[in-house]
């Protein structure tokens, strides 16, 4: 009896050690690239202008794949696929490597650091969270201070902050800064662990970085396929940099590849959550990747846009409608350069961008994969229609 009664013991406590470390694992349980892409990219700091840990994570990762790289002036990979032949038409995958962050500007004699923002930050968003400060050596945690509410006159009525305000404390006095390698034009990112949230996955620097675990993924999928027809395009992949500073990365490419197509990979702007400042309608998590149709930088090419639209309806592929006027991307800058290329911008659905942690839903990531796919293998297609329309 005994022996039964403990091995049932033994049983029950497996059972019990399985499930707790199922439940402990189901953040990254699954067996999939692009989800990996996600989590390790999310991680890497690359601050506007201090993109190489992403530019050599980008290169490390497309070592296995057909093609060529080369680093332009600007820090920008631009990976040319397979074989790139003059007679053929050209289509450019984009996607910017940077992320909104902070420079240090300064530190008092205290040690207490002044920083410089790097891309659109609101205000509000920026106060009371935990920054890591990069140097060569090892990050140098921080937190963003603010006044407790009780020194405050009136804590139903606190004042308004503004950046100038902004501060950051490491707990460490201006010699030990010095010490660890920090100084003026150090970078400074948002401290955040990818994780699960429930149905979603959460992360920093989701604005690109999402967008480049998709064409890394891509690229990888090309070239496992035999005989594909994006065989008879050139295809170029470009990791960008300085994207939210005004996409300056971008602005130097077309006349280097003079693009036919140009599809621009960035986020799109969920709007499913309690909107605070603006009831406007748009994406959703998990319906798919959005179209741009309008935003502050660009009116997309609207033959494109249409064949993707029509790609994505034949292939049962879901995707949804954007356009934002608060809202700039890389595809405008080689829009208006070069030779004038057909572009647009697609979204992937993204909530709480430009703070510290947005979140996301992984089908979305499936869905634009997709997407981008079948339309790829479709374009010869719409060149042929396009030529026979020009000639007509």
């Amino acid at each position: 009896m005994f022996g039964a009664m403990h091995m049932r013991y033994l049983i029950k406590h497996f059972a019990l050690l399985i499930t707790l470390y199922a439940i402990s694992s189901v953040s990254f349980a699954e067996p999939d690239q692009l989800l990996r892409y996600s989590q390790q990219l999310s991680e890497l700091p690359g601050v506007s202008g201090y993109e190489e840990p992403i530019r050599q994570y980008v290169i490390q990762n497309l070592k296995s794949i057909p093609g060529h790289h080369k680093v332009d002036g600007m820090g920008n990979v631009l990976f040319y696929y397979g074989e790139f032949k003059p007679n053929r038409k050209t289509v450019l995958l984009m996607a910017h490597m940077d992320e909104v962050g902070f420079v240090v500007k300064e530190i008092d004699d205290q040690g207490f650091i002044r920083v410089i923002p790097v891309g659109g930050w609101a205000t509000h968003v920026v106060w009371e969270q935990p920054w890591l400060i990069q140097t060569n050596k090892t990050p140098v945690p921080a937190v963003s201070g603010m006044d407790s509410l009780h020194v405050v006159a009136d804590y139903r009525n606190v004042p308004k902050v503004s950046m100038d305000q902004f501060f950051l404390d490491t707990g460490l006095s201006r010699k030990e800064l010095l010490e660890k390698g920090i100084h003026p034009g150090v970078s400074v990112v948002p401290d955040f662990t990818f994780k699960k949230l429930g149905n979603y996955y959460q992360g920093k620097a989701l604005d690109d970085r999402l967008g480049i675990a998709i064409l890394l993924n891509l690229a990888n999928r090309f070239a496992s396929e035999t005989k594909p027809n994006h065989s008879r395009l050139n295809i170029v992949f470009a990791f960008t940099t300085q994207e939210e500073l005004g996409a300056r990365g971008s602005r130097i490419i077309a006349e280097r590849i003079k693009p036919d197509v140009v599809l621009n990979l960035d986020s799109g702007i969920a709007h499913d959550y309690p909107m605070q400042f603006t009831q406007s309608k748009g994406p959703k998590l998990g319906g798919g990747p959005a179209l741009f149709i309008f935003d502050g930088s660009m009116i997309p090419n609207h033959s494109l846009v249409e064949f993707l639209s029509d790609t994505a309806t034949q292939s049962k592929i879901p995707f949804q409608w954007e356009s934002e006027i608060s809202y700039s991307q890389d595809g405008a800058s080689v829009q208006q350069s070069g030779q004038g290329s057909a572009v647009m911008n697609i979204g992937i659905p993204t909530r709480y961008v430009h703070s510290h942690a947005g979140v996301f839903d992984y089908q979305d990531l499936k869905y634009t994969q997709d997407l981008l796919w079948t339309g790829i293998q479709q374009l010869p297609k719409y060149f042929q229609k396009k030529s026979n329309k020009d000639k007509g």
